[in-house]
């Protein structure tokens, strides 16, 4: 019985919607808010403005953000496959945002280190620029991946320091 009511419990917790960790949420009277995403310029990740629609709830526009990603830009290159969807998106009490992307996203991603940092970058920068996140754990059909396309470790979550380091790893002085 205990069990029953400890896994009802934590259903219960994990659909409830999350606080907003939103970085602006002044004017949730307007239907709309800014956000940046970051798209693919020959291997160098460049903002695009976007407006989505602004919700109470965090994870409503996380969602609307990601998808916005997943829809592309008309300026640069995909940086998340177009068959890629968005299952669920969770934010716990420590502020790290959990995406659960369809398998798709993995089996379609196109492989390769340069386009696995630049997908993996390029969610995380878009979440960090417009959301107070600590880390984003990316998940496929609500498991953990141990690595998106061979070659960098997602299974615990990103933060922006770890992603940043991918991008610009630090040069090791010679001896």
């Amino acid at each position: 019985m205990k069990i029953y009511l400890m896994a009802a419990l934590t259903a219960c917790l994990l659909l409830m919607p999350a606080p907003a960790i939103s970085k602006d949420r002044t004017g949730l009277g307007t239907s709309t808010r800014e956000v940046t995403l970051f798209f693919d310029k020959a291997g160098v990740l460049k903002p695009e403005i976007r407006d989505i629609p602004r919700n109470k709830y965090v994870e409503f526009e996380i969602r609307a953000v990601i998808e916005q990603l997943i829809a592309g830009s008309a300026n640069y290159g995909r940086t998340v496959p177009q068959s890629a969807k968005i299952n669920r998106v969770f934010v716990d009490s420590r502020n790290i945002v959990y995406l659960d992307f369809n398998s798709r996203f993995k089996k379609d991603h196109p492989g390769g280190i340069t386009c696995e940092i630049l997908t993996v970058a390029s969610i995380t920068r878009t979440i960090f620029a417009n959301f107070d996140a600590l880390a984003v754990q990316i998940l496929s059909d609500g498991r953990e991946m141990k690595t998106l396309a061979g070659h960098l470790d997602t299974l615990h979550p990103l933060t922006r320091e770890e992603v940043q380091e991918w991008i610009y790893p630090k040069r090791r002085r010679r001896r």
